[in-house]
């Protein structure tokens, strides 16, 4: 395969910055990354100058877009989400299950299953399915959010280790409530098969989710949103316990609108860009323009500003969000006052490190050549996995 050899622009892999920088990749692996390069007959170079160069992104929680959803029920619906990842510079995704009827959410996860054995055997022409995630239904119903209240389940046995299997190799995160009986067992069966069990919907309280960490748990599903436990003078909650226990990764919502300015601020003053995983969240009518929009599993949405509700959500409470990664990483930045690196960082290296996927994640030699190029104003102008540019149309 041709080399090709991105030059000129502002390289952040995100440990280091070499502006201007190279980056130098062939037969879908990165070869080179730095300021100077020896040139080779044949190499395709790409003149990036005044672009910034970086690892494609990976979106550890999403449920649809465009008009589509993970849950769709077909794998064209799948591969119409991860077609439009693209767009945000997202070249890695793990799809995401809400609380849906029983059937709904197993046959979900055969189609994503076909979906990814589909994208194995003809190479990839949109973002790549690196997991699954069960969000649900083994929730609180006090903390359900924009969930479907008629959907959720009491984590017993033998629901929760039937669709566990049916994810199959595919599962890596699984939604835990500890407070619920029958919580810490599910909590125990997910840390046993080597999955993350992610605590989230839940009104867990401090002392729980200590008990749940001494177990393994080391994942907040998307922080301060989900109708968690929050800071009292005399109870922490499953928020306090988040921001102060070290072990815990914490997702975010980045968008300046699921949770407040102040709020994401503190968790980057505690958890640092090393525990915080940028998600979006994102559900079927993200990138859709303002409206009503019927969804999958027949309820309706309505997107004003950029904001989704339904009208069986808790009062409050959003439903998903319609945010791009790139977007979120952007925010970041400007709203939060992290550096460009560290905000990348928490959408690339983070992710990857949670999800295992030692082969992605940084611009490093030996790494998949999973590079996106940003405008200095993040948008995404070219996106390449594997080493081959992806169609962003």
């Amino acid at each position: 395969m041709q080399r090709i050899v991105l030059k000129g622009g502002k390289v952040i892999t995100p440990f280091v910055v070499e502006d201007p920088g190279v980056v130098v990749f062939s037969d879908g692996k990165i070869e080179y990354v730095g300021k100077e390069y020896q040139p080779q007959a044949g190499d395709e170079v790409v003149d990036v100058t005044g672009r910034i160069v970086a690892p494609g992104l990976i979106d550890l929680h999403i449920h649809g877009g465009a008009g589509h959803d993970v849950m769709g029920g077909t794998v064209e619906d799948v591969l119409a989400v991860a077609k439009n990842e693209l767009k945000s510079g997202v070249t890695a995704f793990v799809p995401s299950l809400y609380a849906t009827a029983w059937e709904r959410m197993l046959t979900a996860l055969d189609r994503i299953n076909e979906t990814y054995e589909l994208q194995q055997q003809r190479g990839y022409q949109e973002s790549q399915i690196v997991g699954i995630y069960l969000e649900a239904p083994f929730m609180n119903p006090l903390a359900r959010g924009g969930q479907p209240l008629e959907h959720m389940r009491k984590p017993l046995a033998e629901d929760y280790l039937e669709i566990m299997d049916r994810a199959g190799e595919l599962l890596r995160l699984v939604l835990v409530a500890p407070e619920l009986e029958g919580g810490m067992d599910l909590t125990r069966e997910v840390l046993s098969r080597g999955l993350i069990a992610a605590i989230g919907h839940s009104e867990a309280s401090y002392e729980e989710v200590v008990e749940a960490v001494s177990i393994g748990l080391d994942h907040a599903v998307h922080v301060f949103n989900g109708g968690n436990t929050g800071i009292t003078k005399r109870q922490p909650g499953l928020i306090g316990a988040a921001l102060n226990i070290d072990e815990i990764y914490c997702e975010l919502i980045c968008d300046g609108i699921h949770v407040h300015q102040a709020n994401m601020q503190l968790l980057y003053k505690l958890k640092s860009s090393d525990k915080i995983i940028l998600i979006t969240d994102a559900v079927q009518p993200a990138g859709l323009p303002d409206g009503e929009y019927d969804l999958s599993d027949g309820r309706r949405v309505r997107v004003k500003n950029n904001v989704a509700t339904t009208a069986d959500a808790m009062e409050g409470n959003l439903y998903g969000s319609c945010l791009g990664l790139n977007a979120g990483v952007k925010n970041m930045v400007e709203m939060v006052g992290a550096t460009l690196p560290e905000a990348i960082k928490m959408a690339t290296v983070n992710p990857a490190r949670r999800l295992g996927l030692t082969n992605k994640g940084s611009l490093l030699p030996g790494k998949d050549a999973d590079i996106v190029v940003f405008s200095s104003e993040l948008d995404v102008e070219r996106v390449f996995i594997g080493g081959k540019e992806m169609d962003l149309s």
